[in-house]
């Protein structure tokens, strides 16, 4: 048997398993760990092999990364230069940018003075 051939077996022996402890990890751990602790306060018989586990872990990861990424996303959106969305004046802003803001939106008691 050439040294290549032996090389390379132990090469994909090696990624095989590395991939087998991640999937493992990942997949009992995480997903089905989270599924679990979800669905048992609702049935004390709970499978936790089974696949309401699963899919009650993947739909919960689901959840948490949408709030993540939408966490970090709104405030990097009233941060946006020109966001109409964005009320607050940025405790960053210039005493320029400050007068500017009083100059377009007067106070709510000036627009009744007739």
């Amino acid at each position: 048997m050439p040294l290549g051939e032996i090389a390379g077996e132990a090469v994909g022996l090696i990624f095989r398993f590395v991939v087998h402890v991640v999937m493992e990890i990942f997949g009992e751990i995480l997903v089905k760990g989270l599924g679990y602790i979800v669905l048992r306060p609702f049935s004390k018989s709970i499978d936790p092999d089974g696949l309401a586990v699963l899919l009650t872990g993947l739909a919960m990861w689901a959840l948490i990364i949408f709030a993540i990424v939408w966490g970090i996303q709104r405030p990097l959106m009233r941060l946006a230069v020109g966001n109409p969305a964005s009320k607050t004046i940025s405790p960053l802003s210039t005493r320029s940018h400050a007068a500017a803001l009083r100059k377009h939106h007067p106070p709510a008691w000036l627009s009744n003075v007739a």
